[in-house]
């Protein structure tokens, strides 16, 4: 059974695990060739994520992060780039250097940390079948083919930190506008 309370508190747990990039969540199918009977149907159902299990489950990407954004080995990524894109100042905007070896290194193992988060919290939110979070899922799945192309661009030195950093910006303010966007098109919003 779907919670539909309140969607602006529920996209506020949505919106602090979203900063993150991620990859694409599958859904919840019946196996196939045979049709699942009515006790296994509501197995099914009883097994899907509440939004509970969502806010305990944004909790949990939180505390995850801090630690990513505090770990020594990640360290040569953060100095050009804050954590979280909110954090991203005008200096970070301009910085003319291009990303050394060993800065790549360190954005390719912290971007596996966050691709890994990403896809299990991405996966929760579409099988819980709640509307706003499937559709707040898949917008990030979107999002994420130019969040991608971005760090490919950076690590192929393509483009310097500060362009890095100001697409970075671009593409969170656009997730955070689909967020926003999603909550307030939900029925019980209005």
């Amino acid at each position: 059974m779907q919670n539909t309370k309140n969607p602006r508190l529920r996209l506020h747990g949505a919106l602090a695990a979203a900063c993150i990039c991620a990859l694409f969540a599958g859904g919840c199918q019946a196996p196939a060739g045979n049709a699942p009977t009515e006790a296994e149907l509501i197995e099914m159902a009883r097994s899907l994520p509440t939004e509970e299990d969502l806010k305990e489950r944004f909790r949990q990407v939180g505390n995850v992060v801090h630690e990513i954004c505090n770990a020594p080995e990640f360290e040569a990524y953060f100095e050009k780039t804050p954590c979280l894109p909110s954090m991203i100042t005008d200096k970070h905007k301009a910085d003319s250097s291009r990303i050394s070896p060993a800065q790549g290194t360190a954005m390719r193992m912290a971007l596996r940390e966050f691709e890994e988060l990403n896809r299990i919290t991405r996966r929760m939110m579409v099988r819980s079948q709640i509307e706003d979070y499937v559709e707040l899922a898949r917008r990030a799945d979107t999002i994420d083919i130019d969040s991608h192309r971005n760090q490919r661009r950076l690590l192929a030195g393509d483009i310097t930190w500060g362009e890095y950093n100001t697409e970075r910006a671009r593409l969170a303010r656009l997730f955070m506008d689909a967020a926003h966007a999603i909550a307030a098109q939900s029925p019980s919003s209005q």
